[in-house]
């Protein structure tokens, strides 16, 4: 059986037909809470409306907790690439490069992965000075490699698009095939590399003995999936102060809340990658 799509859909052949078998996936939704508190006191003397602010604080809140749950599932993922003559984690001594790229590419649609249809933007007959954007790969970098990225060869900014408004949130580029989306959020892994002493070019280390390692997420159209509920069920709870009860004699305590369920699991580790890299330490 050899995985084909992201259901892993087994295939083999009998005589001159083939036989295609899908395979459930079981996951199980994970249930998440936010709670903001604040104060009668602060309700009378604050200027703004304490609780719409809090109610947006808590959606903005809601989609890190789930861009970090992602990001912990995907990194699961076994195919992985390794920057430098890295084989390991702990042997990473080099950047994010083209050639590593084309790796990465070659590994991918050898897997008959998909890029994303969505993702392809074509220029506009007339424009100067645009690419057009054919399908991709969506690769999800820390706001760290922006500057490696930049170095690649053929990189195309996004106000080189042909046309800018089709970018997706945070995107920073293309490079055949891929479109990079930068997030601080995708944190590295500190000092976890190969000693940075004498390497070209000189690697970002939190304590300046080991390099610092990046996980980049490079995905495809059915590399993993998304569970959740309906968005109408998520909706912020508002508790203002002024409710009086035995916990709170005074109704001194107001409280904004967002309860929600999200999950992500992978559908298929060979139509992905994660590509673990140092980045430039930029020094003058």
């Amino acid at each position: 059986f050899k995985q084909k799509t992201a259901y892993e859909i087994g295939v083999r052949l009998v005589g001159s037909e083939m036989c295609i078998r899908d395979r459930d996936i079981t996951a199980t939704l994970k249930q998440f809470v936010i709670v903001c508190g604040y104060t009668d006191q602060a309700e009378d003397l604050h200027e703004d409306d304490l609780p719409a602010i809090y109610i947006q604080y808590v959606g903005e809140t809601q989609g890190l907790v789930n861009e970090a749950n992602l990001f912990g599932v995907a990194k699961a993922c076994t195919n992985k690439f390794y920057g430098g003559t890295g084989t390991s984690r702990a042997t990473v001594n080099g950047v994010l490069t083209i050639n590593l790229l084309r790796r990465v590419a070659r590994s991918l649609m050898a897997n008959n992965a998909k890029p994303i249809k969505s993702m392809q933007m074509l220029g506009k007959a007339g424009d100067y000075a645009t690419s057009p954007i054919g399908k991709s790969f969506p690769v999800w970098i820390h706001t760290d490699l922006c500057a490696d990225v930049e170095q690649l060869e053929g990189y195309v900014r996004v106000h080189e698009y042909g046309d800018t408004s089709l970018a997706v949130p945070n995107e920073v580029g293309f490079c055949n095939p891929f479109r990079f989306i930068a997030s601080p959020d995708l944190v590295e892994v500190q000092d976890a590399g190969a000693a940075i002493a004498g390497a070209v070019p000189a690697l970002k280390s939190k304590t300046g003995t080991s390099a610092d390692v990046y996980q980049v997420i490079v995905g495809s159209q059915d590399a993993w999936g998304h569970l959740g509920l309906r968005k109408e069920m998520m909706k912020p709870s508002v508790l203002t102060p002024g409710t009086v009860d035995k916990s709170d004699p005074a109704g001194q305590r107001g409280l904004v809340s967002l309860k929600w369920y999200y999950h992500a699991v992978l559908l298929n580790s060979l139509q992905m990658a994660v590509v673990e890299v140092a980045s430039r330490a930029l020094t003058d």
